[in-house]
């Protein structure tokens, strides 16, 4: 009786198994999720402080509908931004589904800068500067 032994398959590099974590590469790559992680919210933080005051400074009273309305747009971004990031590890080499995720993501990360921006342009303006 013959036997057949199963041949090698090669392994595609993925997210989870393309760098050991041990080498000097897997230790960059943390460092650098690590800095823009540190960015993003970072910059989430400057916003959603620059829409509350704003909304607080522009609001008649409904300061309880105001604040969350201006932190909405920073943390949809940093969601939409996550979301890319997952969405091309879990589906790798499909470009169309790649495409449709970036096209979204700066679809909303114009408009989170446009709402950001009019609201923190108008504090200013506000008090005449």
């Amino acid at each position: 009786m013959q036997t057949f032994e199963k041949a090698a398959v090669p392994q595609l590099p993925t997210a989870h198994n393309d760098i050991d974590a041990h080498t000097p590469a897997a230790t960059t790559r943390s460092s650098a999720h690590a800095f823009f992680w540190r960015v993003l919210i970072t910059a989430a933080i400057i916003s959603i402080t620059g829409n509350t005051t704003a909304a607080v400074l522009h609001s008649s009273g409904r300061c309880w509908l105001a604040v969350p309305v201006a932190v909405v747009p920073p943390i949809a971004l940093i969601t939409a931004v996550h979301g890319v990031a997952v969405l091309s590890r879990a589906h790798g080499p499909d470009r169309l589904l790649r495409m449709i995720a970036i096209g979204t993501t700066v679809l909303i990360a114009s408009s989170a800068f446009r709402l950001s921006f009019t609201a923190l342009r108008l504090s200013p303006l506000s008090r005449g500067f």
